[in-house]
């Protein structure tokens, strides 16, 4: 009974005092080992927990095998800097990495050099966005038997190349091609069932430029759509739709040559669709739009306005429709 007593109040005192903040660490692959598990893969010694920083900057190229004893893991940011990474599922099942960082860049991948690529798993930021800067390149390979997903609770900033293919799937809020002033980006999701899912705005050429590829069966949606958003900070956009089942839908407006320059090419089957849409939305703006071959299809439920203060021109050749 004496034990017992000591044992409660020890409990209660283990209750009332006050507990430590627990401190952020940043742990860094060293590419000795090849699962994200082993404590000797990191340094210092890990893996990394729920609120730290796992880093990926040694230039080297390694692939990363994550099985069912790995199992689903999380960290705050996944941060790779520098290198060719493969991250491969060799599991029975879609292991998810759950991000935890409420930051922009909860997910990112910078350097001009640098390649991430992922098959088989699912990386979910659960209350941040994602970012690619400085040229840097993510391929969203859904090839795998398990799939390939990218969730993110923010927007995505794609100031370098994102390849989304063999029905790979990204989500975020907002989505911004050629994000940031002078800055070049690329997206193309190509493939039947590869998929971009905007629950908010996709801006195409926001302050840099931006290019946009739906191909071979991609889908991409969003709500109001842009291309060429920001003349002032030398924003263009271009937006390639090609193929048989390849779709850009747009549950809002679409501009085509917002405030600066905006080019749209449907054709070989592609469609697009939106509500309002106009080419050369506003003064100072030029847009250009081209519908061609049997199948390509651009629908609008509602008005379309063509050079309403800006300069626009409207194609429709070999069989398109508008």
């Amino acid at each position: 009974r004496w034990l017992m007593g000591v044992a409660i109040l020890a409990l209660a005192v283990a209750i009332i005092a006050p507990q430590a903040a627990i401190a952020q660490t940043n742990f860094t692959w060293n590419n000795t080992q090849s699962f994200w598990d082993i404590p000797g893969a990191w340094t210092p010694g890990g893996p990394p927990g729920a609120i730290d920083i796992a880093s990926f900057s040694n230039n080297v190229t390694q692939t990363i095998s994550w099985d069912d004893i790995t199992g689903n893991r999380q960290t705050g940011r996944l941060n790779v800097v520098a290198g060719d990474y493969t991250f491969i599922n060799t599991g029975s099942a879609q292991h998810v990495l759950t991000l935890n960082s409420a930051g922009f860049n909860a997910f990112q991948v910078s350097g001009a050099s640098t390649v991430l690529t992922m098959r088989g798993l699912h990386f979910n930021a659960v209350n941040g966005g994602g970012i690619l800067l400085g040229g840097a390149t993510f391929n969203l390979d859904g090839s795998h038997p398990l799939g390939s997903r990218l969730s993110l609770s923010q927007d995505f900033e794609i100031d370098g190349t994102l390849n989304v293919q063999a029905s790979g799937e990204v989500t975020n809020t907002h989505g911004f091609i050629g994000a940031n002033p002078s800055s070049i980006g690329t997206a193309t999701v190509t493939g039947a069932d590869s998929k971009w899912t905007n629950s908010g705005e996709l801006i195409v050429g926001a302050f840099g430029s931006g290019t946009l590829n739906i191909e071979s069966g991609g889908e991409v949606t969003n709500t109001f759509g842009s291309i060429g958003h920001n003349g002032g900070t030398g924003g263009s956009g271009i937006v390639n739709v090609t193929g048989t089942g390849s779709k850009w839908t747009n549950s809002g407006s679409l501009n085509v040559g917002n405030d600066s320059s905006g080019t749209l090419s449907v054709q070989n089957g592609g469609e697009v669709s939106n509500a309002k849409g106009a080419i050369a939305a506003f003064a100072g703006s030029n847009g250009n739009a081209t519908v061609t071959g049997s199948g390509s299809k651009w629908t609008n439920s509602g008005d379309l306005e063509i050079g309403r203060v800006g300069t626009g021109a409207l194609n429709v050749q070999n069989g398109g429709e508008v």
